[in-house]
C-alpha cells in the first residue's frame, strides 16, 4: 500500500510541476525560427511596445487576418520585407484546443487570401501552438519548425 501511496504522490507531484510550466512566448519562438531560416522582415507582436520595430498598431490584426473569432493574444507574425510576394509565417500559442481550432482556422484563411505561393504553405499544430508559413523552402521551414518546437 505504500508503493501505491508513493506513486501516486510522485506522479502527482510530477502532473503539478508540468502543469505549472510557464506559457512559451510567441515572439521568442517566431524570432528564433525566423533567424534559422534566414528571413528578411519584421516580426510584428502586440507583445512588442508602442515606438518599437514590430509593434502592432490597433486594427492591424484584423487587416492581416481577417477571420471572425476570438484570436490567441500570445501571438505574433513575420511579414518580408518584399511587398511583391506574400512570403510570411506565424505562431499562435493558445491557452486550449478551442483557441488551437480557431488559431488554425484563421492560418488556413490567411494561406488562402494569401494565394501565391500556396504549393510552399503548411500549417502545423503541436500541443498548444500554432505554425502557418508561406515561405519559399517549404522543407526547410518545416524541418526547422520541427527543430524549434521540440
Amino acid at each position: 500500500m505504500k508503493k501505491i501511496l508513493s506513486i501516486f504522490i510522485l506522479f502527482a507531484l510530477l502532473l503539478s510541476l508540468l502543469s505549472c510550466r510557464e506559457q512559451r512566448d510567441a515572439y521568442a519562438i517566431l524570432s528564433e525560427f525566423v533567424s534559422a531560416y534566414g528571413a528578411e522582415g519584421v516580426i510584428y507582436s502586440p507583445s512588442i511596445p508602442e515606438g518599437e520595430r514590430g509593434y502592432m498598431p490597433d486594427g492591424m490584426t484584423e487587416k492581416i487576418y481577417v477571420f471572425c473569432g476570438n484570436l490567441p493574444d500570445n501571438f505574433a507574425v513575420f511579414l518580408n520585407s518584399r511587398a511583391d510576394f506574400g512570403a510570411e509565417c506565424g505562431v499562435f500559442v493558445c491557452s486550449d484546443a478551442a483557441q488551437c481550432d480557431i488559431a488554425e482556422e484563421a492560418c488556413l484563411e490567411r494561406i488562402g487570401i494569401l494565394g501565391r505561393g500556396s504549393e510552399n504553405a503548411f500549417v502545423k499544430r503541436t500541443d498548444r501552438v500554432v505554425f502557418y508559413s508561406t515561405l519559399t523552402d517549404k522543407k526547410r521551414a518545416e524541418e526547422l519548425w520541427r527543430e524549434i518546437i521540440r
